[in-house]
């Protein structure tokens, strides 16, 4: 099932048995993907703009799946960690958002929205420092030194992307990370796309060679759709991890200790990310 509407009125908080569980609701928009069509449903901008995803807002051709969907739980979660999540912290009122980077998400027109996503989810250290720097603290706490939970959230959110947008599991290649397209050198009437090559266009992104016709454009978003199962899996066990780890917090409301915060994340990485380096800088 394609939800294709996940956000902040889309998610209820219920307590069962003593115990907080989440709840997603509204499947007006969702799509039964296990249906037989004869051919596959039209691309259609369908949800709440500042959780659609990059491809979703881009109008693409490109197959809806299920990465579509956890890229908006990204989204979804950056933005409740901004306002500010359970009665420890301070909150934040929608308007207080303003003057943040996040507030870009929700102004049009959609081309700025699309902008601003791929800009601040480009590389971890643009999630870090225009995203996760603005999530919102304990009450008392010393800035994120001082709140495990809010390095907890942002660790979580860092791996998210990571899986999301730069996985490193079985078979998947630079071609299908990043979320901007990239231009492969095409030479004469013959080219191939290697794993040095790409990267080094990833590093001197535009700078093509005067010998090259015209260049190949690869769309990560697309390739990623041919590895859709692979990399679900891995963001369905990173997912599990930190479902399991908060479990077992609703019985010790304790604060989280920074040791348990860094277990949860080593513990996620884990399951199918390889830990490799990111860029350290944004790209153009």
């Amino acid at each position: 099932i394609l939800h294709r509407d996940i956000s902040d009125n889309n998610i209820l908080v219920i307590k069962q048995d003593g115990i907080a569980r989440g709840l997603l609701i509204d499947f007006d928009c969702a799509i039964d993907m296990s249906i037989e069509r004869t051919e596959p449903p039209r691309p259609e901008m369908t949800g709440t703009l500042p959780f659609m995803s990059i491809n979703n807002l881009s109008e693409s051709n490109v197959k809806r799946t299920v990465l579509d969907d956890y890229e908006s739980m990204l989204y979804l979660v950056c933005w409740s960690a901004t306002l500010g999540i359970g009665s420890s912290q301070h909150h934040r009122e929608g308007k207080d958002l303003e003057k943040l980077p996040i507030a870009e998400w929700r102004k049009l027109p959609i081309g700025a929205i699309v902008r601003a996503k791929r800009d601040h989810f480009g590389t971890e250290n643009s999630l870090n420092t225009k995203i996760a720097a603005y999530f919102s603290s304990a009450k008392g706490s010393n800035g994120a030194n001082g709140d495990p939970d809010k390095n907890m959230l942002t660790r979580f959110v860092t791996v998210l992307r990571r899986m999301l947008f730069d996985n490193r599991g079985d078979g998947v290649g630079p071609e299908y990370r990043g979320t901007r397209k990239i231009e492969v050198p095409r030479v004469q009437s013959s080219w191939s796309v290697t794993e040095d090559a790409i990267l080094s266009l990833l590093e001197n992104r535009g700078a093509l060679s005067s010998a090259c016709d015209k260049p190949v454009v690869i769309n990560p978003f697309e390739k990623r759709v041919e590895k859709c199962n692979v990399i679900a899996r891995d963001l369905l066990a990173l997912i599990t991890t930190y479902w399991k780890f908060a479990m077992k917090r609703q019985s010790n409301p304790k604060p989280a200790s920074q040791g348990q915060v860094e277990t949860a994340a080593d513990d996620a990485k884990g399951k199918g990310d390889d830990d490799g380096d990111d860029d350290d800088e944004d790209d153009d």
